[in-house]
């Protein structure tokens, strides 16, 4: 997806969760994946200031390269969501924040940006934060699912019930996998190599299913050997929606 893309899937979200965390001082940003802020909503007053002072908005670069341990620089690094707790910051000038931030990933399961939540309060302890994190990194999974659903909005989609959210995989009218999420590639073992070969979706996954013309079902997923996925949904091409 090209970036002005991702961003204009990514605002409603990013707005939502800078409404929850504005009242708490935090600032919210959408960086790319070199570290660059590209969307910023700022919480107002004191705090507001703040930021901008410290140049945290639009424009600015947190890149690990140039900042050394930092939240958007080093989650993009390691690819994994990330706390960065005031002094633990490699720059003094930032060790007044405390930064949240979580890679975001598109439909092919490539890095392709992250969310960031930041804040300058003294009074919130690493927990308070921590629980924030959390809000964000839940923010970042439906923007998500949203690019992927988007991008295969042609095809069958089904959600893969999974410890860290449901994965996403989607399929053809002849049942061949096409996409899959990085989740549901974790959840079935799925390659690239695999998606380009066409593998047919009922030697990954079985249920009695697939062929459902219901908006969006429940239903019960098993692996192929037949050991229990747990509850799923599939939900038909957009096209197969319209009478």
């Amino acid at each position: 997806e090209p970036i002005e893309d991702l961003i204009r899937i990514a605002i409603p979200e990013l707005e939502d969760l800078a409404r929850v965390l504005r009242d708490s001082g935090y600032c919210v940003n959408f960086a790319d994946t070199n570290g660059t802020m590209l969307v910023s909503r700022l919480p107002g007053g004191d705090y507001e200031r703040t930021f901008r002072d410290l140049k945290i908005y639009t424009g600015s670069n947190f890149a690990e390269a140039y900042e050394g341990t930092n939240g958007v620089g080093t989650a993009l690094a390691e690819q994994t969501p990330i706390l960065v707790h005031r002094d633990e910051h490699f720059r003094e000038q930032w060790s007044l924040f405390t930064c949240g931030v979580a890679p975001l990933f598109d439909h092919c399961g490539k890095l392709a940006g992250a969310v960031n939540i930041s804040s300058c309060r003294s009074d919130l302890e690493r927990a308070a934060h921590q629980l924030a994190l959390s809000v964000a990194v839940a923010a970042t999974r439906r923007i998500e699912n949203l690019i992927f659903r988007r991008y295969f909005r042609n095809c069958w989609i089904a959600t893969l019930p999974g410890d860290e959210g449901g994965g996403l995989i989607a399929y053809d009218d002849d049942r061949r996998v096409v996409g899959a999420c990085l989740r549901g590639r974790s959840i079935l073992g799925l390659t690239d190599a695999l998606i380009e070969a066409g593998i047919d979706v009922t030697h990954l996954v079985q249920s009695d299913d697939w062929a459902t013309r219901s908006p969006e079902k429940n239903v019960e997923l098993r692996r192929a050997d037949g050991t229990l996925l747990g509850p799923g949904r599939i939900a038909p091409p957009v096209r197969a929606r319209t009478p």
